[in-house]
C-alpha cells in the first residue's frame, strides 16, 4: 500500500511541477487576485453575518475582486495560447521554407 501511495504522491508532485512551469505569469497574477478576493470575501461575510436584505457593499466588492481575478487569469491563459500557436506556426513555416530550399 505504501508503494502505491508514494507512486501517487510522486506523480502528483511531477504534475504540480509541470503545471507550475507551464502556467503563464499573468495567470499567476490572476490567481493571486482570486486568493485575495476570497480572503476579503471571507472577512466580509464573517463581519456582516445574517444580512436579510442582500449583500453588503464589502461583500459585493469582494465578489467583484474575485471576478476580476478570474478575468485576469483567463486573459493570461488566452494570451499564452495565442503566442504559443503563433510560435508553432512560425516554426512550421520556417521548416517548410528550409525544406523547399534544399536541393536534394
Amino acid at each position: 500500500m505504501a508503494v502505491i501511495e508514494s507512486g501517487v504522491k510522486g506523480s502528483l508532485r511531477r504534475m504540480a511541477v509541470a503545471i507550475w512551469g507551464q502556467f503563464p505569469p499573468l495567470g499567476w497574477l490572476g490567481f493571486g487576485v482570486i486568493v485575495m478576493g476570497t480572503l476579503a470575501d471571507f472577512v466580509a461575510h464573517a463581519t456582516h453575518p445574517g444580512i436579510q436584505q442582500g449583500f453588503t457593499f464589502f461583500q459585493q466588492a469582494a465578489h467583484f475582486v474575485i471576478l476580476l481575478g478570474m478575468l485576469v487569469t483567463l486573459e493570461g491563459v488566452l494570451i499564452e495560447a495565442y503566442v504559443s500557436s503563433r510560435r508553432g506556426k512560425s516554426r512550421r513555416n520556417s521548416q517548410e521554407v528550409s525544406d523547399v530550399s534544399r536541393p536534394w
